[in-house]
């Protein structure tokens, strides 16, 4: 029950970040980007939820919802590993630098151009990291471990 293994998600608005195991390589269409190669690996997808967190999150648990942003071709094939949440995270941590602090993490890598980032000037919201690479627990931030 997604209910019980996230009690701590606010409904307020914030940041997030998703991390989750692709076990397999994979080749999907998404959305305007096209077709696109996944190499299996540990991934982290940053995000914004202006309508609030928990609501963005339960989302995509859901199933049969439409496709809306790119992230949603992703998710049937991942297993959702982690969520952090940063609520009122002030000018001095937007979703652009929160994605940066991912991207300098050892072996990160963008896997395709423009994922998850079409509103912004990063390469991509979408790292992709080596198998097994441990999840960094940031302060301040609401940390739930899905596994």
């Amino acid at each position: 029950n997604l209910t019980e293994r996230t009690p701590d998600l606010p409904v307020d608005p914030g940041l997030y970040r998703l991390w989750m195991d692709l076990p397999n390589d994979l080749a999907i269409s998404v959305g305007r980007l096209g077709e696109v190669m996944l190499p299996a690996g540990r991934y982290c997808y940053t995000g914004s939820a202006r309508r609030g967190i928990w609501p963005r999150v339960r989302r995509y648990f859901q199933t049969g919802r439409p496709k809306h942003w790119h992230i949603d071709w992703l998710l049937p094939y991942v297993t959702l590993i982690h969520v952090e949440a940063y609520l009122s995270p002030g000018a001095d941590l937007t979703e652009c630098a929160l994605n940066a602090e991912v991207m300098h993490m050892p072996h990160a890598c963008v896997p395709v151009r423009r994922f998850g980032s079409s509103d912004c000037r990063c390469a991509a919201h979408l790292v992709r990291l080596p198998p097994g690479t441990p999840i960094p627990m940031r302060t301040g931030a609401i940390h739930i471990s899905l596994t």
